[in-house]
């Protein structure tokens, strides 16, 4: 059976669970860009169906999701062919509309560490490809002949098209972060957490904020057996006051080096310590190389950020 959600006006959402299913199978694909893109498409064209019968006054019933798209539901009784056939139109000028923009992005494509993003974008006769970094902005621009157009103002709407296109999912993965956040307990729910704006700097740190005690950084790096996520949380005296792995579901943490980092004791040895303090054989998981140098390079970044945002985020 169908989803269906009424708002209090009667306005009705019907999904089928078809089309959960086939966003469910391309998310576990990890094409989450193509959902992102399918779903821009469709609404932009439904909401060119909705222009028009709100022009002509028409009396919106819903909206019905499957597996093959969505259709508007509409008053059609008492309209002429014409309006019927303007009312058909209109998603489809939507559509139109968007393909003839200066700038639409073409294709979006996350690191393996998630903490940067490469977008295609297509810009009057040009292609370019796009860097964006954690936090959705776009730090790099080259076209498909390897030509650096970063400081040329004229891709400036192409720049524009690709972070607006990172904006939901800079927040999905706020949310993500910010929720392993509380599970781990460097906060005690995700209203604690104050996001700050880190753009400029494209580096493993993907999230800093402001907390309860000072700033904490999160960091991530490739280790032994996967991706490390480290969260440390530095007061305005340099001192570490909380360190703990946030272990997202990529992360495999079933080997003994990789599970080492999300021990007491690790966090232990770092807790109380100042950004000083901390040195290789601080960080040093013993028989893990990969790990160490994972834990090194997290830690290299936040104290890099720090360097930078201390005594500036009030």
């Amino acid at each position: 059976h169908a989803l269906i959600f009424r708002s209090k006006r009667g306005f009705f959402w019907e999904i089928a669970p078809s089309a959960l299913l086939f966003v469910l199978l391309l998310l576990l694909l990890n094409e989450w860009q193509v959902v992102f893109l399918m779903f821009f498409g469709v609404f932009a064209h439904e909401i060119g169906h909705l222009t028009v019968a709100c022009l002509q006054k028409r009396r919106v019933y819903g909206i019905r999701i499957s597996s093959s798209g969505a259709e508007l539901s509409v008053k059609t009784i008492g309209f002429s062919y014409g309006k019927d056939a303007l009312l058909h139109l209109g998603g489809i000028f939507a559509n139109c509309v968007l393909s003839l923009s200066p700038a639409s992005v073409t294709g979006i494509y996350a690191s393996k560490l998630g903490i940067g993003y490469i977008m295609t974008v297509t810009s009057g006769d040009k292609t370019l490809v796009i860097g964006v970094n954690a936090y959705g902005k776009a730090y790099v621009v080259y076209d498909i002949d390897g030509n650096d157009l970063s400081a040329d103002a004229s891709y400036d709407a192409a720049k524009a098209d690709a972070e607006a296109a990172m904006a939901s999912i800079y927040e999905a993965n706020h949310d993500a972060i910010v929720a392993k956040m509380v599970t781990e307990g460097i906060i005690s729910s995700a209203a604690d957490a104050q996001k700050v704006d880190f753009s400029a700097v494209s580096s493993r740190v993907v999230a800093v904020y402001k907390v309860s005690g000072g700033l904490a950084y999160v960091a991530k790096a490739e280790g032994f057996g996967g991706l490390i996520t480290v969260c440390y949380v530095i007061n305005d005296a340099g001192e570490i006051v909380k360190y703990a792995t946030l272990a997202q579901t990529e992360v495999a943490y079933e080997n003994l080096y990789g599970t080492y980092i999300a021990e007491d004791e690790y966090a232990a040895n770092l807790t109380g310590k100042t950004v000083a303090d901390v040195t290789d054989d601080t960080l040093l998981i013993a028989g893990s190389t990969f790990t160490t140098n994972a834990t090194k390079l997290c830690w290299n970044d936040i104290k890099a950020a720090h360097e930078i945002l201390n005594g500036e985020v009030q």
